[in-house]
């Protein structure tokens, strides 16, 4: 092997870089206890690091760690949580319901921003008015009654 591993090569600047995704990561030995936390390049992000050696444990694949003060710089061991996907997404993402009336048949309903769809003159229909339209395998002709 020609390659000088690790401080042994003049190019080291200490296994911390950053990367694209703005979060650092941390080269660690093979010999390193959370080396199982890896990646194939032997790099580890750090946020991730910080709580397994709180925890005196590698964290699974399943358990995401989250900035709660979301600068992914901040790597302190007070700023960190760990999350499942699902709680994740939920802080990312809260759920939120908006509630619309049917322009066919007036009953209002919650739904979720992105079950919203409105035709093009902006009349929103809900599923009774879609599954009456699509009856036995064909569109019936129906007419908007403007009130």
């Amino acid at each position: 092997m020609t390659g000088k591993l690790m401080e042994k090569n003049p190019a080291w600047r200490g296994g911390r870089v950053k990367h694209s995704s703005g979060y650092i990561r941390i080269k660690l030995r093979r010999d390193d206890p959370y080396f199982p936390m890896a990646d194939k390049q032997g790099y580890v992000f750090e946020h991730r690091l910080v709580l397994a050696h709180q925890f005196g444990r590698c964290l699974t694949h399943r358990e995401v760690v989250h900035h709660a003060n979301v600068d992914r710089d901040d790597n302190r061991a007070e700023v960190l949580e760990v999350h499942t996907n699902a709680e994740h997404t939920h802080i990312h993402h809260p759920r939120q319901t908006v509630y619309k009336a049917c322009s066919w048949c007036g009953r209002i309903n919650g739904y979720r921003p992105w079950q919203i769809v409105q035709n093009k003159t902006g009349h929103f229909f809900c599923n009774r008015r879609e599954g009456a339209l699509y009856q036995h395998g064909h569109r019936k002709k129906t007419t908007l009654v403007e009130s």
